[in-house]
């Protein structure tokens, strides 16, 4: 998942919106509907926008904000 927001719309009701990659061949609607249950029964939202993809489409380095994947470590 990248380009998560995450935001109140007003007191007590949370909107949600992210980018779910998934591999090639995964059944999207399937993705699509297990997220957002996920998001409302789970964290609580009341509306999610959830964008689905097999690939990066929006920009180069995405992967460094997908929050599946493990922080990098800090060159110094």
């Amino acid at each position: 998942m990248h380009h998560v927001h995450a935001s109140a719309l007003t007191s007590g009701r949370y909107i949600f919106s992210g980018h779910l990659r998934v591999v090639e061949g995964a059944d999207p609607q399937t993705v699509l509907q297990t997220a957002s249950t996920v998001l409302e029964n789970k964290f609580g939202f009341f509306f999610t926008t959830l964008q689905v993809e097999t690939g990066h489409l929006d920009e180069a380095g995405a992967e460094a904000i997908d929050i599946t994947r493990p922080a990098p470590k800090n060159r110094t």
